[in-house]
């Protein structure tokens, strides 16, 4: 359809315009469209769980004999800088541990060394006040076995 403008309304159209293509050209035999959606998802289901998203947990905890001043003395370059790595997309999610004594991060990482990279550089690892445990972690991929789909190795 065509507006008084000239523009078309039809959003193929506008596409098609977008990137140099004359959708009215086009034609799709609808026939076989179930059996060409089929074959596309086929193609395309193993790339979307060819790599599971890399992910690394990594657990602060602070030293035992730190005092709390000593923690708060480090604690707003602390925050400033784990802020800086969350809006530089290495933290994804973190949390404060419930038991007053740590934080936990999810790092977008391959493993536990560059998740070690990573927070090394934080202040109260520089100043020694406090260590991280790490445990790479990602799909529960055995759940793959109720969809009917091979393990990934």
């Amino acid at each position: 359809m065509i507006s008084n403008s000239g523009r078309s309304r039809c959003p193929e159209q506008q596409l098609g315009r977008q990137i140099g293509i004359d959708v009215s050209q086009l034609v799709v035999d609808t026939t076989n469209m179930p059996r060409l959606l089929s074959l596309l998802l086929l193609l395309a289901a193993p790339l979307a769980f060819a790599q599971p998203p890399k992910q690394v947990l990594a657990i602060l905890s602070v030293k035992s004999g730190i005092t709390r001043d000593a923690v708060m003395k480090v604690m707003q370059d602390e925050v400033k800088d784990t802020v800086k790595l969350y809006l530089a997309g290495k933290i994804q999610q973190w949390f404060g541990r419930q038991d007053g004594k740590g934080v936990v991060f999810i790092l977008a990482c391959d493993d536990a060394a560059a998740a070690k990279a990573i927070t090394d550089e934080l202040p109260l690892i520089k100043a020694g006040l406090a260590e991280f445990t790490f445990l790479p972690i990602g799909p529960l991929t055995p759940l793959r076995a109720l969809l009917g789909e091979p393990a990934i190795k």
